[in-house]
């Protein structure tokens, strides 16, 4: 069985076509996810955008 902190609170998982499920969805995630670098320049070139806007 496996818990994961969710935004209605814990879900239990106990069936391991429920686990695959999740760890898909985790291991999409992470596979689309900028690095911390990558994500570093975004949010920065984003924030001058914002700033030059007002």
């Amino acid at each position: 069985m496996r818990a994961w902190d969710g935004p209605c609170g814990a879900v239990y998982l106990d069936k391991p076509y429920e686990i695959q499920t999740y760890e898909d969805a985790w291991r999409s995630l992470n596979e689309r996810s900028l690095n911390a670098d990558d994500s570093r320049e975004l949010i920065t070139a984003i924030a001058k955008e914002l700033s030059y806007a007002a």
